[in-house]
């Protein structure tokens, strides 16, 4: 059984300039590896598969191998899958979407596929990335139990968060108490149950709409694609801990 926990990751400023040329250097093979492709159907009416690109990491001299093999591999699976989707929607008669390049502002993950060049280590409450060290993360309030597997390391504005995939046993089924509830999903109020309780509706939206507008009042300033629109860009606020 598979679960899937997200963390917030607390880098150094050192740490964070390793992570942007991470995506850099990611970014950079993506998009490589994409021309390489055009070129050899352009060219040559031949198909690039994933495994080709792959072989061609060996000895490939890029800054991109300073992070490992496993972000890189990620980085062409990901270019394949958009191939993928682009035959199936050919086959289908639907408008195709030929993959695109991608800028700076459009390439903000890095997928780690297995478990190298990368660690989660629990009790020190840390994930290590090769090439940028071992960054801390926000605990949370119970500890996932299991072995991880797979990684997307994601940058959302300025914050960075790890979604790591976890193996966990399937959990024993409770004990049944007898008992039967009724609820009911309301606006005014988020739940109601048949046995008289009310839940609050938080309203996320209306406490940070303030904070909103005046976030895109200052991105609308900004130019587009820009290093101060991008710090413009406002982010959910961290999360709580009760």
């Amino acid at each position: 059984m598979l679960r899937t926990r997200r963390f917030l990751l607390q880098p150094t400023v050192r740490q964070q300039a390793a992570l942007e040329r991470l995506l850099d250097a990611q970014r950079e093979l993506y998009n490589a590896a994409l021309e390489e492709r055009r070129g050899a159907w352009a060219w040559e009416r031949r198909s690039v598969s994933r495994y080709e690109q792959f072989g061609q990491l060996t000895g490939f001299d890029h800054p991109v191998l300073a992070f490992g093999t496993v972000p890189a591999r990620g980085t062409l699976a990901r270019l394949d899958r958009a191939f993928v989707a682009f035959y199936r929607r050919c086959r289908r008669g639907e408008k195709p979407g030929y993959p695109r390049f991608k800028a700076g502002h459009r390439f903000d993950s890095v997928d780690y596929g297995d478990r190298a060049c990368w660690a989660y280590h629990a009790d020190a409450r840390r994930l290590y990335f090769k090439g940028v060290g071992h960054l801390r993360f926000s605990a949370h309030r119970r500890e996932m139990r299991g072995t991880p597997r797979t990684c997307v390391l994601r940058r959302e504005g300025r914050r960075w968060f790890a979604c790591v995939v976890f193996e966990v046993e399937q959990p024993e089924p409770l004990a049944a108490t007898g008992r039967q509830v009724g609820l009911d999903v309301g606006v005014e109020e988020l739940v109601a149950t048949s046995d008289g309780e009310l839940v609050a509706n938080p309203r996320h939206l209306r406490h940070s709409a303030g904070r909103l507008a005046s976030a895109q009042r200052l991105v609308a300033g900004r130019k587009r694609g820009s290093h101060r629109r991008r710090k413009a860009i406002p982010t959910a606020p961290p999360p709580r801990r009760g």
